[in-house]
């Protein structure tokens, strides 16, 4: 276990967290600002029981938090109050990068602010992760640069996204399931390019 000490603002600055392959650990009140040094804030590749918990994550050059793995290895991870921005700094247009993209299964993000991921999503679930849950999230003002997309998307099957609030999207649409047998309850859409 990895937590600031109370009262005081921790910044990890510039390297990121890689943390591949490791498991049953836990990052809480801290910032984690790559201010353009590294891909990655935090990188979770095969790893699982992983958890972020009021931790900012912020100008990472492409995905500010990526959780990569097998179907065998990584997810069932916990991202709570977490407060993603910013990223994609390498401003390259080929690619897209986003606040959180999840490959895996099985995982938690509960709460946290989703927002101003210029050339990507606030939230991605690419390309066949299944029975991830997605609820408290406020997903706003992200993909400003990529004009026709999206700004929370979710793919793969028994993924459940309630309570949200998702907003702002001007020149994307909010929500998008590109597969069936994924579920979205109680949660409200506004000022996006579509009705969703």
């Amino acid at each position: 276990t990895v937590i600031g000490y109370p009262g005081e603002t921790v910044t990890i600055k510039g390297a990121g967290c890689n943390v591949a392959g490791a498991k049953y650990l836990i990052i809480k009140d801290m910032v984690i600002d790559v201010n353009s040094g590294a891909n990655e804030g935090f990188y979770q590749g095969n790893g699982s029981y992983l958890r972020l918990h009021n931790v900012e994550v912020k100008n990472a050059l492409q995905q500010n938090i990526l959780l990569a793995g097998s179907d065998a290895g990584g997810g069932f991870c916990e991202f709570i109050n977490v407060n993603s921005h910013d990223s994609g700094k390498i401003g390259n247009f080929d690619f897209e990068y986003h606040g959180i993209y999840v490959t895996t299964n099985g995982n938690l993000i509960d709460g946290g602010l989703w927002h101003d991921n210029p050339y990507g999503t606030g939230i991605q679930l690419y390309p066949n992760p299944q029975n991830n849950t997605v609820k408290n999230a406020r997903v706003y003002s992200n993909m400003a640069n990529y004009p026709d997309r999206q700004g929370f998307v979710i793919y793969g099957s028994g993924n459940v996204v309630y309570n949200c609030l998702v907003y702002n999207h001007i020149t994307s649409n909010g929500l998008k399931f590109s597969t069936g047998g994924n579920f979205c309850y109680g949660s409200t859409f506004w000022n996006n390019n579509d009705s969703a």
